[in-house]
């Protein structure tokens, strides 16, 4: 027998308008029915499946993890609207028939790569990872430890790294990641994301205490495209490195085509002159979550988590209102009581009976 129960998105929480929104639901989303840990059916959660304010249009949504026995669920789904105006209500319903995965639901929102750090083949140092999109990408040497929303990837010693091996939309793009830095600082690049082609532009979005090359013209979170004519190309957030390490930060990096913008926990924090670059619109290709050119100077160290690539500069209020969810599912929204799905249905009875004093 299935069941439900309405999903309330809190409008407070909410930075604007989107006309898709990758929202997060999670064990600490608020509410959660016990029943919930009960019914669902499928032991990967398949049966898990969400419907618009309507109840009858099904929602496309990615089912990260689940665990009935460990209370665990993590699941991304597309919300078709939602803004600052008023509380939006989906609906979360399980028990019934198991719905396939569709990776096209990232291209809803521009998404080219999505790392959740949950699922990986290893052995003899070398695994595999899963990214939502494009199915399995290489990594190295890696541990998955427990992270701001489920797992996260673990950087210490080279050669550390994940490997999307993806192309990257130069035209204009956007870097989005949790992270938690415990390396030192010095001379290096403390590197979240790399990017490099023959031809091409090279990208890098880094953590520096010492920006020897003058890429970004100051230290902290920086961002920066490699031009044949001007050189590297960027900004940073500015601030000693330190005041980066030993706790999470989500760190979005834009580049709408003239303009670096860096957000750090959905606020924008610095903002570069208007630059015109050479090669901009040349694809990239080989990105790596965690390190540049396989060296030791660009090699992350620390945790990163939710890491992701969109196509496109996202704009401030998305920025902000995922930040809201991510950071804080318990207020961003809440669940209702559990009730049987159809309305009306009766838990225990055989198909086509009903409840009275006659019958069996």
């Amino acid at each position: 027998m299935a069941f439900q129960f309405k999903i309330t998105v809190d409008k407070t929480k909410v930075s604007g308008t989107h006309s898709y929104f990758p929202y997060l639901f999670n064990t600490t989303t608020a509410s959660i029915p016990a029943g919930f840990w009960l019914h669902v059916t499928d032991p990967d959660g398949g049966d898990i499946r969400f419907y618009d304010t309507n109840g009858a249009t099904e929602l496309k949504r990615e089912i990260v993890s689940f665990s009935s026995a460990g209370h665990t669920v993590e699941a991304i789904v597309i919300v078709p609207a939602l803004d600052d105006t008023q509380d939006k209500e989906i609906w979360c319903r399980y028990g019934g028939a198991v719905a396939a995965y569709d990776p096209a639901m990232w291209s809803m929102v521009s998404a080219i790569s999505v790392l959740h750090s949950e699922r990986q083949t290893c052995g003899g140092g070398v695994c595999t990872t899963v990214d939502s999109v494009f199915g399995n990408a290489g990594c190295f040497n890696m541990d998955f430890p427990a992270g701001i929303i489920g797992n996260c990837a673990h950087y210490d010693v080279l050669p550390d790294a994940i490997s999307v091996n993806r192309q990257i939309l130069s035209g204009s793009f956007t870097f989005d990641m949790w992270v938690y830095n415990s390396g030192i600082g010095g001379s290096v690049y403390r590197t979240m994301i790399g990017a490099s082609a023959a031809g091409g532009p090279n990208i890098m979005f880094s953590l520096t205490d010492n920006d020897w090359l003058a890429i970004f013209g100051n230290i902290g979170f920086g961002i920066a495209m490699f031009d044949t004519v001007l050189g590297w190309k960027g900004i940073a957030t500015g601030g000693a490195y330190a005041n980066w390490s030993g706790a999470w930060f989500k760190v979005t990096a834009t580049w709408n085509g003239h303009v670096f913008r860096i957000y750090v926990n959905g606020n924008l924090i610095a903002t570069s002159p208007s630059y015109t670059l050479n090669h901009v619109g040349t694809p990239n290709k080989s990105a790596g979550y965690g390190n540049f050119n396989s060296t030791v100077r660009f090699q992350w160290l620390g945790n990163l988590d939710e890491m992701r690539i969109y196509a496109g500069d996202l704009a401030p209020e998305f920025i902000l209102t995922e930040y809201n969810n991510q950071d804080d599912p318990a207020t961003f929204s809440s669940c209702g009581p559990e009730s049987p799905y159809p309305p009306g249905a009766i838990s225990g009875l055989r198909p086509g009976k009903t409840r009275g004093p006659f019958t069996g």
